[in-house]
């Protein structure tokens, strides 16, 4: 038994005990000593103590420079910027390239050392004649800048070369950028901009990376090859660059290289967004304004929108304004929207020019003022903006606008319109040269502006030539071609055009007399425009026709409103 009891002992109880042991001994050792941070760091401190300083101090150039870096960083000691620069300085004295390197860039850094960049020009030049790559980048950079040495891009260029020879991908950078402008006596040579761009992407150079997707976007430097374009930005974009990331959010927007995806078009804006990107604030605000790509959220559009509109961006100024005009995502605030507008506006932004001068105009969020009104306007119209010069012709043209009426005012900018194609602006202008509306009555000009509005295919446009041609207004009377215009603009659904059709066939004008097209013209005039004058003229011919000849009208009215 008591052997049983002993092996019971062993088996079962015995490994619980050890376990509690090992527990309590574990709960007792809360770390490492060895991974005491405390104990680096006084590890450090003892290399400084021990070894760097007692060699520096008896003039080792290596040991000076490192005790110089170990002051720079602050490892091992306090960090200290001006013992960083007496102990560069020292190994510097005695040659040493690396020291001369740094202690140049200490009087460029403004790391708690006076800027002085005619000591970093003469530090950087002696290490750069040494060899050393980084201070031949930097010299490069001062001689670009005229910062401690006279402006000089030829040696800017040339320590560029020589670093970028070496390696230095923000020489060779730079390099690329002075082929590609021709720059410190280079000549613009787009391989050689190619050639070292490469050089410095292979590094991982985002900025480089950056550029090769630009320049492969367009003819002017590479290949227009969208999909290589791609390429790069989508490498670096990678690495943070937020330029890239906006165009790697363009090219999903669009479908430009890639598959559209409004997804990941909001994904890649957004990390552009977060670093600070205006384009990519205003495209994130908008994708949560509209929808698109992300679940619609007006607040969320508010802050983004926000962002942007505080970098002075004018169409995030705008868009923010019309929210705070609507209270959509915001409190309504019409003093708000009119100060985002005014910031817009200000900046040359065509359509906030337009709604300020909507606001001063009835007195929305700001005291109503018609010559402000008239004044933002006529911004907006300097511009080329077609709506605005519309919308202003109209009130010229109007005896019941909130401005003074003036017919010869609405004639300008009806032709202003009009010489860019506007075929509303160029019917209107046709109207007031036919009537002597604000301008010495002319029926040629009128029937040649209807003209230029029928050759773009608008409806008015051709219906008003077609009148022209029925009447001979402006044109020699040609019936033939006022039914062509007069067909072509009902088909385009202009009613009155169809009205017009109808009495050429009803009154034997141009065509042989027919009552069934007539009838059918008028049926089709009446589903296009609710007119009591078409349905009493519509009703009047349907009393001359038998039933059968008024079924074959119908059924012909429906294959014509096809």
């Amino acid at each position: 038994m008591i052997f049983v009891a002993a092996e019971i002992f062993i088996r079962r109880i015995l490994p619980v005990i050890t376990l509690l042991v090992f527990c309590v001994a574990c709960a007792g050792l809360k770390s490492d000593p060895l991974q005491d941070p405390s104990l680096s760091e006084e590890a450090s401190a003892r290399i400084v103590r021990d070894i760097f300083q007692p060699l520096a101090e008896q003039g080792e150039k290596q040991a000076q420079f490192s005790l110089g870096e170990m002051y720079s960083k602050g490892e091992g000691v306090s960090k200290d910027s001006e013992q960083a620069a007496i102990w560069y300085t020292k190994a510097a004295e005695q040659g040493d390239a690396r020291a001369q390197r740094n202690l140049g860039l200490l009087f460029i850094n403004d790391d708690g050392m006076p800027v002085d960049h005619e000591k970093a020009a003469f530090w950087l030049s002696k290490a750069a004649e040494q060899g050393d790559a980084e201070a031949q980048y930097n010299l490069g950079f001062l001689y670009s800048k005229g910062e401690g040495v006279p402006k000089d891009m030829e040696q800017a260029a040339s320590w560029y070369a020589k670093a970028a020879e070496q390696g230095n991908r923000e020489a060779q950078f730079k390099l690329a950028v002075y082929y590609g402008s021709g720059n410190g006596g280079t000549i613009k040579d787009i391989q050689k901009v190619e050639f070292w761009m490469m050089k410095s992407a292979e590094q991982g150079n985002q900025r480089a990376l950056y550029v090769l997707g630009l320049m492969n976007s367009s003819d002017k430097w590479l290949q227009n090859d969208g999909k290589l374009a791609a390429h790069w930005y989508a490498k670096a974009a990678l690495q943070g660059n937020s330029d890239a990331q906006f165009q790697l959010g363009f090219a999903y927007a669009y479908g430009e290289s890639v598959p559209k995806d409004q997804k990941l078009a909001a994904f890649w804006y957004s990390k552009a967004a977060e670093q600070g990107d205006m384009y990519s604030q205003l495209a994130v605000g908008s994708m949560y304004a509209t929808g698109d790509g992300v679940e619609k959220n007006m607040k969320l559009a508010a802050k983004w929108l926000s962002m942007a509109a505080d970098q002075q961006l004018p169409d995030a100024q705008r868009m923010l304004g019309y929210m705070y005009a609507e209270g959509d995502g915001v409190s309504r605030d019409l003093k708000k929207a009119f100060e985002l507008y005014s910031k817009a506006a200000e900046q040359g932004n065509i359509l906030a020019q337009a709604v300020l001068g909507d606001m001063y105009l009835y007195g929305t969020g700001v005291p109503k003022d018609i010559s402000k009104a008239l004044e933002w306007y006529n911004k907006a119209v300097e511009q080329g903006n077609i709506q605005v010069m519309l919308r202003l012709a109209a009130n010229y043209n109007s005896d019941f606008g909130e401005i003074p009426k003036d017919l010869s005012k609405a004639v300008e900018l009806y032709t202003m319109a009009a010489e860019q194609g506007d075929t509303s602006a160029q019917c209107h202008l046709g109207m007031m040269f036919r009537f002597g509306d604000g301008v010495e009555k002319n029926l040629k000009k009128a029937a040649e502006w209807y003209g230029k509005a029928a050759e773009q295919g608008d409806d008015s446009g051709l219906w008003n030539l077609g009148e022209c041609y029925r009447f001979g207004t402006g044109v020699p009377q040609d019936y033939g071609k006022a039914i062509e215009y007069f067909t072509k603009a009902a088909e385009k659904g202009n009613s009155f055009a169809a009205s017009s059709l109808a009495s050429l066939y009803e009154e034997r004008q141009g065509v042989p007399k027919d009552l069934v097209l007539a009838y059918a013209w008028y049926e089709v005039a009446a589903s296009l425009r609710n007119s009591s004058y078409v349905k009493k003229e519509r009703k009047r011919v349907a009393k001359e026709l038998t039933p059968s000849q008024l079924a074959a009208a119908k059924d012909l009215a429906r294959q014509l409103h096809k």
